[in-house]
């Protein structure tokens, strides 16, 4: 062995089990230039991560390391490195990405974006795929319910699609449609990339006995576009994030043809439970009754575009969307804190019809007032 590093209080964390070596090192692409050209990254049982230089690694001492920051969550796992982003899934945190720094040398010790989902233990050893620097997709498995000791649960894999440019973005994950669910998880499963397909090993429907306490004690799920599916396009946003000090309308369109969007306005995952028909029956309220700030509404394709239109004032997050199968389901998120002595009776309240669909116009007197809608 010729150089090493060890954090400060090896010895501490050696008597109470919160070893170093718990997570994997993830070695990052060479840097052109930059103060340290060769870097690694990883971490333990107490969730810090050490970015090190691989040409001197420093020996004892956290100082001795190129930079330490605090991941959040125990680390059981191995980031991925792509296209100047750090990705992981700490033991029952979110999948997080941290941007790196390429003057300084250094990770962003802030993430850029994270995962709504969260991932039990051991947390999630990540796999992406790209087009060199673009389309780049993180493929993450909750495996939390390996079934054998200590495990929460006995139950699938779960196979999770995200966009890299933005982990807020849930492409896609095995629960949606039919035929997708995997086998029962095994703990430290990685899914796997080649040949457009993406691979995850999992124990059939064995529930932790023996080999042959079940029928299929282990089982390949191959995942990949069907036979003859054409994936829909990204469907586009205006106007973009930002805050807005007067009424804005955001639209959201798509131009595959046949598509389906599905969206809410509160920051929950859209359903197709609707069955895709719009037949908007709609009650207005302004008491803050639980359940009662939710809306979700499909708009099905007919012409060139899908407009969805929603009115309001003050802040607006980004949109974001997933794509289970061959349709998108899109989130607006916002706030619902409705002020009954504030609210504005009869404001901004109407039904339109745009190419033979009816529409719901929200406007929002200030920023302080969020009307709401639901079903009946």
């Amino acid at each position: 062995m010729s150089q090493y590093f060890t954090p400060s209080d090896q010895a501490n964390d050696n008597a109470n089990d919160a070893d170093f070596g718990s997570g994997g090192a993830a070695i990052l692409v060479d840097q052109p230039s930059g103060p340290v050209q060769h870097l690694v990254i990883g971490g333990g049982k107490d969730g810090y991560l050490y970015l090190l230089n691989r040409d001197a690694m420093g020996g004892l001492g956290d100082s001795n390391a190129w930079q330490r920051f605090n991941f959040g969550n125990e680390i059981f796992s191995t980031g991925a490195f792509w296209n100047n982003t750090f990705y992981m899934a700490g033991v029952g945190g979110h999948l997080q990405a941290f941007s790196f720094n390429t003057s300084t040398g250094k990770m962003n010790a802030l993430n850029v974006s994270q995962s709504s989902a969260s991932f039990g233990f051991p947390g999630s050893t990540p796999s992406v795929s790209a087009s060199g620097t673009t389309n780049g997709i993180v493929w993450a498995l909750n495996n939390g319910t390996y079934c054998t000791d200590q495990s929460t649960g006995c139950g699938p894999a779960v196979l999770r699609a995200y966009d890299g440019a933005n982990v807020r973005t849930e492409l896609w994950n095995s629960t949606l449609g039919t035929g997708n669910a995997a086998g029962n998880a095994i703990k430290f499963t990685v899914p796997t990339v080649a040949n457009g397909k993406v691979y995850v090993g999992t124990r059939g429907n064995n529930t932790g006995g023996t080999t042959s306490s079940t029928t299929i004690p282990g089982e390949l799920d191959v995942y990949g576009l069907l036979s003859g599916a054409t994936q829909a396009a990204t469907p586009t946003f205006s106007p973009a994030s930002g805050t807005y000090t007067s009424a804005a309308s955001v639209t959201i369109s798509v131009v595959t043809s046949g598509a389906t969007i599905y969206y809410t306005t509160d920051g929950t995952t859209p359903s197709t439970r609707l069955d895709g028909v719009y037949r908007p029956r709609w009650r207005h309220g302004h008491r803050n009754h639980p359940g009662h700030c939710r809306s979700q509404r499909p708009l099905s394709k007919r012409g060139g575009q899908q407009h969805v239109h929603h009115r309001a004032a003050g802040p607006t997050a980004k949109p974001h969307f997933r794509q289970p199968e061959h349709w998108y389901a899109v989130t607006i998120e916002s706030v619902c804190r409705p002020n009954r002595h504030q609210f504005p009776a009869r404001t901004g309240l109407q039904f339109r019809r745009w190419n033979y669909r009816e529409f719901l116009y929200l406007q929002f007197a200030h920023s302080d007032h969020r009307e709401y809608f639901h079903r009946r």
